[in-house]
């Protein structure tokens, strides 16, 4: 799994959680589709969790959540203080650092084959 293919689905994670919340009340014949959503959930949550908590600040606000990198930029400094703030290039360092430490993680477990099984051949 590349990084792009990551990329893709960290920011797809929001239609994601919001189509696992609605499925439910939409058709009590979907048990299926709930569980492949809830693993795809509980692995991108994993993912998150080997990151830092500023490598996870910038995916979440820039990836997730879809801000620019002038708005991570100033909440990079609310958060962090002055001492924290960071140009565009830098938070794009960082950014690129956390996908590459998520993908690095998937290849050393083995776990390209049933990742891609997950995301990308089950509607």
């Amino acid at each position: 799994m590349k990084d792009t293919d990551v990329r893709g689905i960290l920011r797809r994670y929001r239609d994601m959680e919001n189509t696992l919340d609605l499925l439910p009340h939409l058709s009590s014949d979907c048990h299926d589709r709930i569980e492949m959503m809830q693993r795809r959930k509980t692995v991108v949550l994993s993912w998150l969790g080997l990151l830092t908590a500023k490598e996870r600040f910038i995916l979440e606000r820039h990836l997730i959540f879809g801000l620019s990198w002038r708005e991570v930029s100033v909440e990079y400094e609310a958060r962090w203080g002055v001492n924290g703030l960071r140009h565009e290039r830098t938070l794009k360092r960082y950014q690129a650092g956390a996908l590459g430490k998520i993908c690095r993680n998937i290849q050393e477990n083995g776990l390209e084959s049933e990742l891609d099984a997950l995301f990308f051949c089950c509607g």
